[in-house]
């Protein structure tokens, strides 16, 4: 009897375990966005100051995701919990994952799984992005952050929600979904 129950869950198992090409172009998408962001924002951050950074945030952000996206053939973007933008909401998925590591505090490096998503198969692939000390000057306490920045958020993000962090905190992730052969 061990052993009628022992080869289908295996078999769950192995079907649910992303391919390892997969899984590493879904690394490198993840990476390349974040790369490309912190990159700008850093060299914006130390030559034009804050207000300038939230401009980078708005504009240049969304062209880095879907420049890597057309480039991988894939889909990849920032989510949060709190987000700016509502092209930052989670879908159900991702916030699912979101709200489990906040609330067991035990956040990953990564998590891939496959899955189907809207009719396909998918690898779904989440990085947590964790708040850095630079990044508290536009989502930190609302007390700490420049009047000029405070405005130019006001203009860009009407409903933003992604402030009151504090350095270390789950900010949200970095996801992918990546189309796999059938």
């Amino acid at each position: 009897m061990k052993h009628f129950f022992a080869l289908p869950l295996a078999l769950l198992l192995m079907a649910a375990a992303p391919p390892p090409q997969a899984l590493e172009q879904a690394r490198n998408a993840s990476n390349t966005l974040m790369g490309d962001l912190q990159k700008t924002l850093k060299a914006t951050l130390s030559t034009q100051g804050p207000a300038a950074a939230v401009k980078v945030c708005h504009q240049a952000a969304p062209a880095i995701a879907k420049a890597v996206s057309a480039q991988q053939h894939l889909q990849v973007r920032r989510v949060s919990l709190k987000h700016r933008s509502p092209q930052g909401q989670p879908d159900a998925y991702e916030a699912k994952l979101l709200k489990q590591w906040q609330q067991s505090k035990i956040v990953p490096e990564e998590h891939a799984e496959v899955v189907m998503h809207q009719g396909k198969k998918v690898l779904r692939y989440l990085k947590p992005i964790r708040l850095q000390a630079a990044c508290l000057q536009c989502h930190g306490p609302a007390s700490q952050i420049q009047p000029e920045v405070k405005a130019l958020l006001r203009k860009h993000y009407p409903q933003d929600q992604a402030t009151g962090y504090q350095e270390g905190d789950l900010r949200g992730a970095v996801t992918v979904i990546l189309p796999l052969k059938p």
